[in-house]
């Protein structure tokens, strides 16, 4: 057992890595009825509204009833989930990877945005677009730094600001 997530009505959830698989599980506190709730686990999120949300190996926001029914993916390439909200989640997600430079000096730039989706997985909309990093403050704040060209008298260089987002209830 990697990480006891928390217990609730009897059951302990927890979950068991084994090498490169993770699995979210959850147990009797007495060790019966074990029974496995996802197979592809990566991070864990929260519980809410009777679901258990988590980031799978392949980057896709996931869904699970507690009981491991009505397995539900809702969104791909996830790599972070900054707040669940009463009826969103905000979550950092990345747009595109371009190729930058060529031959030996090609390198490869990710674009990340930060999104809202509802529960069901619709809804999805983009509150912020090319950021380089965001953190939770609280449960109201997100804060995250943008990639963004800088104009002077003669040049454009890529700058960084940073930003706060109000998040609502």
């Amino acid at each position: 057992i990697s990480d006891v997530l928390f217990e609730q009505a009897g059951w302990v959830y927890f979950i068991r890595k084994a090498g490169y698989n993770a699995i979210l599980c959850k147990s009797r506190l007495d060790g019966g009825n074990f029974k496995i709730i996802a197979a592809d686990i990566d991070k864990f999120i929260e519980i809410k509204n009777g679901y258990l949300y988590y980031i799978n190996d392949v980057s896709t926001l996931v869904k699970v009833r507690m009981d491991g029914t009505n397995l539900q993916e809702l969104c791909e390439d996830v790599e972070e989930v900054l707040s669940v909200q009463e009826d969103k989640i905000i979550f950092v997600s990345v747009d595109d990877r371009i190729s930058v430079g060529m031959f030996e000096q090609a390198t490869t730039k990710t674009v990340k945005s930060i999104y809202a989706v509802d529960f069901s997985g619709s809804g999805k909309i983009k509150l912020a677009y090319n950021i380089t990093n965001a953190k939770k403050y609280d449960d109201n704040t997100v804060y995250y730094v943008t990639a963004e060209e800088v104009k002077s008298a003669n040049t454009v260089e890529l700058g960084e600001k940073i930003y706060r987002m109000m998040l609502w209830k």
